[in-house]
């Protein structure tokens, strides 16, 4: 089984779902590209490429619960994974997209966090009311968020994505994440922390990091998943 990425007539073929060797986000960049970058760049808001010496790991021993360790014996990736179906992963798992760009976009009173991978666009509402109840369910979550200095936090709840990541540990209705993405003092990197909690998966909660580079002139492509058997 195979999965065909298709950007913008380039191929990538992906065995088993997962990304080897280098990026297309690695083309020469036009100077006329990169002079419109730098001067549309505006804090966060722009396009971050991942910085390839730091990338996104949770740890090697996670601490699970007896029951989401016996649900992990009785995952099949090629039946349980919809990602090789080229259906868009959930959060936090679409974080974990290492090799392909993000970008932040500006709309006021929310933030659209657009990510390469499956042209998947997170919504971050600017404001710190917790969702109710009357909020719907969805892979990605309900995600508030907030400035404290250089860094943006996000709290993000409301996730019925049924796994935490690509090894088939499962995840449960009970999962919140706090992410915070840091800006550089000169503004050319983003640090990233993520901490997620789920009582009924986890007996801790669990972190990870990583880093994006900015990248002037660098765009998003369409990205185009077409599952082959």
């Amino acid at each position: 089984m195979w999965i065909i990425e298709v950007f913008e007539g380039s191929e990538l073929v992906v065995a088993s779902g997962s990304y080897s060797g280098e990026t297309l986000a690695d083309d020469d960049i036009s100077p006329e590209a990169e002079a419109i970058g730098r001067e549309r760049a505006r804090r966060i808001f722009r396009v971050w490429d991942w910085l390839r010496a730091y990338p996104s790991r949770w740890p090697a021993e996670l601490p699970l619960t007896d029951s989401a360790r016996a649900a992990q014996q009785q995952w099949n990736p090629d039946e349980d994974d919809a990602a090789k179906r080229c259906v868009p992963p959930g959060m936090p798992r679409a974080m974990s997209n290492n090799g392909l760009p993000i970008e932040f976009v500006d709309e006021g009173d929310r933030i659209l966090m657009r990510l390469e991978e499956f042209d998947a666009v997170r919504t971050i509402h600017l404001t710190r009311e917790t969702p109710g109840a009357e909020v719907p369910a969805s892979p990605l979550g309900h995600s508030i968020g907030w400035w404290e200095d250089q860094t943006l936090v996000v709290h993000t709840s409301r996730i019925n994505y049924p796994y935490f990541d690509r090894d088939g540990i499962p995840q449960s209705a009970d999962v919140e994440i706090v992410e915070r993405f840091t800006l550089s003092d000169n503004e050319d990197e983003l640090g990233y922390r993520i901490r997620l909690t789920d009582p009924v998966i986890f007996t801790a909660p669990v972190e990870a990091s990583k880093r994006w580079v900015w990248r002037p002139g660098l765009a998003l492509r369409n990205y185009d998943c077409a599952f082959i058997e």
